[in-house]
């Protein structure tokens, strides 16, 4: 910080510290010129370096020392330099590496940890291995916050420029604005637990058995700043723009709705919906349940009025459900998932009548 303020009030007196003050001063070699003449037409002529022709609004100019710019710089950078002074004991010199300098190399970065990622995954590194440690060391700045947002948004955007040629799968950059809830009761959002979350719900409603998480072959995802970089076929691709739309205007509870049915699952004929929760979640307050508790007692009651032995969650495979940022993902056969639209307003009754109502203990006092 000492160094920073250093450069800092370097560069503030090079640009800002010799002002004019009313002063009349030759721009070229700063003579002052207060004694000096001007001639008929209200110009003036230094009488030191000779030049000409010097109107009042030049004579009266800040003067700028450029040559002391590029020094408050290069204090500035040692500055950042000497900040990273940790990382440098613990990762080496891929910790010096600013993250605007690793943004360009997203393209040839992304297209080998694709194919070691699809390929054979037990290669023996290289001599351009260090492009893969560029891009851990880049995806754990994003991760762990060190990292301005623009930076992952755009390594995510340059990354998908370049076509992956491996088979019928594409590249894609996908944004996620729109799909965060700001819960009142969250006071500081975890981003890594949000991503998280957001993956788990594409993981599992778009093409669960394809996903390389999944244990399947057809694609992988990857988290950078504001956007998602989608590696899969154009088909699950899409899918997961179209969920990421019902995210973000999911259908009102209680409202006319139409399921969007599932291309990759066409031999079940599956539909998903995504419902919105948000208008019955609880102020935040020290004696409410919180938005999360709100949730999962909805999902209870619904479960028991909805064919309890079908749900994913006790065993069955007719349908699933997921919950994301005050949203409900419904999945499955499309009979079950009617019913369960249909059952869904009077569960969350049921619920939140359940949460509010008054409790005892064994004492006979209350609950708190």
């Amino acid at each position: 910080m000492l160094i920073a303020a250093a450069g800092f009030m370097l560069f503030a007196w090079a640009l800002f510290a010799d002002r004019s003050r009313g002063r009349s001063r030759c721009p070229r070699c700063w003579y002052d010129m207060r004694g000096t003449p001007a001639a008929d037409d209200g110009l003036r002529t230094c009488p030191e370096c000779g030049r000409e022709k010097l109107t009042e609004r030049r004579l009266h100019r800040t003067r700028r020392r450029w040559r002391i710019v590029p020094v408050a710089l290069l204090v500035l950078l040692a500055a950042d330099q000497v900040r990273r002074v940790p990382a440098l004991r613990e990762r080496g010199w891929i910790g010096l590496v600013p993250t605007t300098l690793i943004i360009p190399l997203a393209p040839i970065q992304s297209e080998r940890w694709v194919r070691q990622t699809l390929g054979d995954g037990n290669q023996p590194r290289d001599r351009w291995s260090w492009l893969d440690d560029l891009r851990e060391k880049l995806g754990r700045r994003d991760g762990y916050g060190e990292s301005w947002r623009w930076q992952g948004s755009a390594w995510a955007m340059l990354a998908a420029w370049r076509p992956f040629a491996h088979d019928d799968r594409e590249t894609r950059s996908v944004s996620t604005s729109g799909v965060w809830w700001a819960d009142p009761c969250e006071l500081q959002p975890n981003v890594w637990h949000r991503q998280s979350d957001l993956a788990d719900q594409l993981l599992a409603v778009v093409d669960p058995l394809g996903w390389l998480d999944n244990g399947g072959d057809t694609g992988t995802l990857y988290f950078m700043g504001d956007r998602i970089l989608i590696i899969s076929t154009a088909e699950v691709i899409e899918e997961c723009r179209a969920l990421l739309r019902e995210i973000r205007k999911p259908v009102s509870v209680g409202a006319a709705h139409t399921p969007s049915p599932s291309s990759l699952n066409r031999e079940n004929e599956w539909v998903r919906v995504v419902f919105d929760l948000r208008p019955f979640m609880p102020p935040c307050s020290d004696s409410s349940p919180s938005s999360e508790m709100v949730g999962w007692a909805m999902m209870d009651e619904l479960i028991r009025r909805t064919s309890p032995d079908d749900w994913v969650d006790n065993g069955g495979d007719g349908i699933g459900f997921g919950l994301f940022e005050g949203r409900l993902i419904l999945r499955g056969q499309p009979d079950l998932v009617a019913a369960a639209a249909a059952n869904l307003r009077s569960s969350i009754d049921a619920a939140v009548a359940e949460l509010n109502a008054p409790r005892t203990d064994l004492g006979d006092q209350p609950n708190p």
